[in-house]
């Protein structure tokens, strides 16, 4: 037994012997020098970056520059593999074959890069504000071709004996070189956030990182559809933060000097609630230091008298609106080198428009409507050519506009040139301006749409026929929405991007439908029965709310115009379906379609569906009422209606009051109001009899002695009041041309 286990234990001690001298051995030799030499190279091509790469050189594509960094990367991993290659294994030596290797292979490739990488890019003469510099500086040019010199001399001339350690240094400066300028022009970014006092802000990083990716507002325009730039160049990936902790920090910005490809970095400084540094460098070399105040972005400065919680709320918004300037800075910085966010920006060049319009876009960074429009209007001076900036203040000023609706053709035409300034000379669209080109074209064509609508509307009661300026822009409506219909079903995803191509989409059959609108009236209005008529929405399986909404406004319109007797039985299917909110009912009853049902007597389906904001205010809310309102309400009388039939006649107003224990002063003043409101269908509602109050009218005689010496005042003065309540939208305000005809000339006798 003994024996045995003694031969046993020979034996195993053998075996792992043999393991480790022959296999284990050898592979520790090979990947330790190999792990060593693979580190060493990758940390100094991070660290030559800044000595080869300029500063302010614009940047190579990602196919160019992938093109050169997989070689490089290639070169680095076989210089570190010959490492310890050789001393163990030397699997072949020095031949003629190695010459035409090292000529071909290194030397052409390495006069290559150095060509490249000399050659300034003379696209950048089509971009104002850039350098059109080389991307390799000019010192390390001269020491590079010192180094290909004496090392291609040595091998081929003086140093024959040497001629493969010649070539495993070739092979790793080619893979530092390329490595370096490649990765050095990499668009990969670094964020870090410090608050006041010098800690890390990760929230603030986190926002900062976040803003930048989505540089446009997602809010939903007038369409339904996400207002989102098209800057799908900015990848996650390329985007990072410094990490939270003192260690964790530190050995990121360790490996922020070493690696190569960590670009960029930002630092970004809160100093208080009105200023921000944001310090951006580029492989170490600074680019960019600049302090963001409000005033810089158009912003107000904080009130001093606010108290908490308002205080702490204003304070945040303002922390929010000041990373949002930051963000801005940083992405316009990196769109000055980096073509493919050049393209994002739709023509903007300097950070401060790009702040402006990033932030007044953004609801919950700027609730006035006022500071939103001035911030717009700022932008677009700063930056003529921004189309989203352009865009977003045309929006603003249509939205705000309270003139004649024949005035507002002027932004149709506003849209018409910033659908030309997307286009190059050619037609075709600027890359990146796509999505901005479909919006500014479909409103170009809505805008004439309504107004010829709303012509109609306010001649019902003369004729239902356009002026000239309406048939015009009828027209150019149909004009205008078939181009666009046509350019929409072009847009390809892998020519104008995802983001677009999805947008194109969704804005296919809001167009179509459009253009069938408008064939219908201009068939309608030659008298022709047209076979059949729009039906847009139902070419779509499942609509969204908007595309339902417009579906509905065409089947109003034909049964506005359609002869035929035929009635669109989903009107009110659509429309329910659309009008989720009050803000969606009333901008239905500011609609033109809706103007034309009103006008032609075929609104009555629609009233309920309107309640909540036609009738928000209670008649026994009025002040005049409020006082006696439990009485009234015991006896039925809580509606207009119900009122004038209480005060008709002398016998029953004594009656009232003298249940309601009133004066019959006071009671004639409840038939002074019944009358007022019977002088047009638009003011039998208490919430027009508000307003009215509000401009001090609560009779016939009172509404006479003010429209008569100056209608247009007292018009702005109604829009004024109605517009602060959230009421512009009601027929007695939005148009007031029926009810100016029902009250002109009249005199005021005294109630009977």
């Amino acid at each position: 037994m003994v024996h045995l286990a003694a031969y046993v234990g020979a034996v195993g001690t053998s075996g792992w012997d043999s393991f480790y001298s022959g296999r284990l051995r050898l592979c520790v030799q090979f990947l330790v020098p190999f792990a060593i030499a693979l580190a060493v190279l990758v940390g100094v091509s991070g660290m030559v970056t800044r000595w080869i790469v300029f500063r302010d050189a614009e940047a190579w594509g990602r196919g160019a520059r992938g093109a050169w960094a997989v070689p490089g990367c290639l070169a680095l991993l076989a210089a570190a593999v010959f490492v310890p290659l050789f001393p163990l294994f030397a699997p072949f030596t020095a031949g003629s074959w190695l010459r035409w290797a090292y000529g071909f292979g290194l030397i052409v490739p390495a006069l290559a890069l150095l060509l490249v990488g000399a050659r300034p890019d003379f696209h950048s003469r089509h971009w104002p504000g850039l350098t059109g510099r080389r991307q390799l500086q000019l010192p390390a040019m001269f020491v590079l071709l010192c180094l290909w010199s004496a090392l291609g001399s040595g091998f081929y001339f003086w140093g024959r004996r040497e001629q493969l350690l010649l070539a495993e240094l070739s092979l790793a400066l080619f893979g530092v070189t390329a490595t370096a300028l490649a990765l050095g022009q990499s668009l990969r970014l670094q964020v870090e956030t410090l608050g006041a006092d010098g800690s890390p802000d990760a929230s603030a990083t986190d926002y900062v990182l976040a803003r930048i990716q989505q540089s446009d507002s997602h809010k939903a325009n007038g369409l339904g559809i996400s207002r989102s730039a098209d800057l799908s160049a900015l990848i996650t990936a390329d985007f990072s933060a410094v990490p939270v902790g003192a260690l964790a920090s530190w050995a990121a910005r360790v490996m922020f000097g070493f690696r190569p490809g960590l670009t960029w970095r930002a630092r970004v400084t809160v100093v208080d609630e009105n200023r921000v540094v944001v310090a951006l460098t580029r492989n170490s070399l600074n680019v960019e230091n600049t302090i963001i105040s409000r005033g810089h972005l158009g912003l107000p400065e904080l009130p001093a008298h606010l108290k908490a919680p308002q205080l702490e709320a204003e304070l945040g918004r303002a922390h929010a609106q000041l990373l949002t300037g930051a963000a801005a800075c940083i992405l316009v910085c990196l769109s000055r080198v980096h073509t493919e966010l050049r393209h994002g920006l739709c023509g903007a060049e300097q950070w401060q428009g790009v702040a402006m319009q990033m932030i007044a876009d953004e609801p919950a960074l700027v609730q006035d409507a006022g500071l939103r429009l001035g911030m717009l209007r700022r932008a677009v001076e700063l930056e003529p050519r921004y189309g989203t900036a352009r865009l977003a203040y045309l929006y603003a000023l249509h939205d705000q506009f309270r003139g004649p609706f024949q005035e507002r053709l002027r932004f149709a035409r506003w849209m018409d040139s910033l659908v030309a300034l997307a286009q190059e000379e050619d037609g075709s669209t600027r890359k990146g301006w796509e999505v901005i080109r479909m919006r500014a074209g479909y409103s170009s064509v809505a805008m004439r749409w309504n107004h010829c609508l709303e012509e109609l509307a306010a001649t019902w009661n003369t004729s239902r026929t356009l002026s000239r300026v309406g048939s015009e822009a009828l027209s150019a409506a149909g004009t205008r929405a078939a181009e666009l219909t046509a350019y929409c079903e072009g847009v390809r995803p892998h020519q104008d991007g995802r983001y677009a191509a999805w947008y194109a989409g969704r804005m296919v059959p809001l167009a179509a439908n459009l253009t069938a609108s408008i064939d219908f009236l201009e068939a309608a209005r030659r008298g022709e029965g047209p076979a059949e008529w729009p039906r847009g929405a139902l070419a779509v399986d499942h609509p969204w709310p908007r595309l339902a909404y417009v579906y509905g406004c065409s089947a109003a319109l034909v049964r506005d115009f359609d002869g035929t007797g035929r009635e669109p039985a989903d009107l009110l299917d659509c429309f329910t379906f659309a009008t989720a909110t009050d803000a969606d009912r009333r901008e239905l009853l500011n609609d033109p379609a809706y103007a034309l049902l009103r006008r032609a007597g075929k609104s009555d389906e629609l009233d309920a569906l309107l309640s909540p904001v036609t009738s928000g205010v209670q008649l026994l809310e009025l002040p005049p009422f409020a006082a006696c309102a439990p009485q009234l309400t015991r006896i039925g009388v809580t509606t207009v209606d119900a009122l004038r039939r209480r005060v008709a006649t002398a016998q029953q107003r004594a009656a009232l009051a003298q249940y309601l224990d009133l004066d019959p002063v006071v009671v004639a003043h409840f038939a002074e109001l019944a009358e007022l409101a019977g002088l047009h269908r638009d003011f039998d509602d208490p919430t027009v009899l508000k307003l009215l109050l509000g401009l001090g009218v609560d009779s016939r005689r009172a509404l006479l002695e003010q429209v008569d010496p100056d209608e247009a005042a007292f018009l702005a003065r109604l829009r004024t009041l109605a517009a602060r309540d959230g009421l512009g939208g009601l027929p007695a305000v939005a148009h007031p041309g029926d009810w100016l005809a029902a009250v002109r000339g009249l005199t005021a006798p005294a109630i009977p």
